[in-house]
């Protein structure tokens, strides 16, 4: 099973975003962050020292079996090394979620 790298902290979103040297930027997360918790309806909170997480999306990968991930990616060698059930209702969230915007060619 793989444990996360980035895990959530104690330390307060709104010291970090205080310390953002960049004037224009300090004065731009609030507003995105604002944005960001009216749009998943979770408060925000820091990830290691410096990302800003939104709610918890873990419960499933917790589940998977053996993986890893990218940026955005979920790499498995066999299907073996996951469960299945999970993989495709993983896969089925995902689906649900970008459903709306998708596009087709």
């Amino acid at each position: 099973m793989n444990e996360a790298k980035t895990k959530p902290t104690d330390v307060s979103v709104e010291s970090v975003l205080a310390g953002v040297v960049d004037p224009v930027r300090q004065a731009d997360c609030p507003k995105v962050a604002a944005m960001t918790a009216r749009a998943t309806g979770a408060p925000p909170c820091m990830w290691g020292r410096s990302i800003v997480g939104f709610g918890r999306y873990e419960a499933l990968m917790a589940r998977l079996g053996k993986f890893k991930t990218g940026k955005a990616c979920l790499h498995i060698k066999r299907l073996a090394d996951v469960d299945e059930a999970v993989l495709k209702e993983l896969i089925d969230a995902s689906v649900a979620e970008k459903a709306p915007k998708r596009v087709d060619q």
